[in-house]
């Protein structure tokens, strides 16, 4: 695969050998205006408001982590080890590059809201924790390994990566259903504390846990407990909102409870929704 780049830091050569050693990079070749480097690029908790010099290929890691960077102008096109800019002050993703062999950490960027411009091939995990993101729009398809997204202002999981084959970690947002949810995880679906009342939209295989404690709809599935019947419950309706108020249809989830366990439903345990008799 060939990688193009856009200048968008032009030097002559001899300015980006200076910039190279006056940052302590060592075993690179100036390519075309592009330094590949052959070792590891580190240039973590500096001061760097945006990338110095353009790369083009990075074999090893790629740190930039807790500098001031807006966006990701001059990244390499390719890194083959991982790729680290957590704790930047990022309002944009782009200049991601195109493939990222290893893991691409993004987390601790307050002003991130979009994922816009993000690469789509991630070899392993993707870790977008505490920033602002808004939306699962962008994501890469598939995720190789483990995708982190926690404490961010994300609502929906429409957009979210068809396949993750690890574990899908999403705690702290303000999810309210399962509209969108991945086809596949291949580990636990963590999503602790949000604000998911219902299992509406649920689809995703399973092979890890589901995790639901701090969501009001764990009241029901601690009960319940089993992803296999998850189907069956959502089409009989028993949860819905009605007049903005969250509601079960106790005849239809006392029917479900002895068709499928042959036993009842303690309701003393639901503190947030109504309960419908008839």
């Amino acid at each position: 695969m060939k990688y193009m780049k856009i200048f968008e830091n032009y030097k002559s050569e001899e300015e980006i050998k200076k910039t190279c050693d006056k940052h302590n990079l060592h075993n690179y070749e100036i390519k075309e205006g592009l330094v590949d480097s052959y070792t590891n690029v580190r240039l973590a908790f500096g001061s760097f408001d945006k990338i110095p010099v353009d790369f083009g290929i990075v074999q090893g890691d790629f740190d930039l982590s807790g500098n001031k960077l807006t966006n990701l102008k001059g990244a390499p096109s390719l890194t083959t080890g991982s790729f680290y800019v957590d704790y930047n002050k990022l309002t944009s993703l782009e200049g991601s590059p195109e493939e990222i062999y290893g893991n691409f950490y993004i987390g601790n960027n307050k002003e991130l809201k979009s994922l816009k411009h993000i690469t789509k091939i991630i070899g392993e995990s993707l870790y977008i924790n505490q920033c602002s993101i808004e939306s699962f729009e962008h994501s890469p398809e598939i995720i190789n390994v483990d995708f982190h997204s926690s404490s961010n202002n994300i609502k929906s999981l429409e957009y979210s990566p068809e396949i993750i084959k690890g574990n899908f970690v999403c705690q702290h947002n303000k999810l309210e259903n399962f509209i969108g949810s991945p086809k596949e995880v291949g580990g636990r679906f963590d999503l602790y504390n949000n604000n998911i009342y219902s299992f509406e939209g649920f689809k995703t295989k399973i092979d890890g846990e589901l995790i639901l404690n701090g969501n009001p709809v764990y009241e029901i599935y601690k009960q319940i407990g089993e992803i296999d019947n998850l189907d069956e419950f959502n089409m009989l309706n028993i949860i819905q909102e009605i007049d903005g108020v969250w509601s079960i249809y106790k005849f239809k989830l006392d029917h479900f409870m002895e068709d499928i366990y042959g036993k009842e439903f303690d309701y003393s345990k639901i503190k947030s929704y109504k309960i419908i008799e008839d």
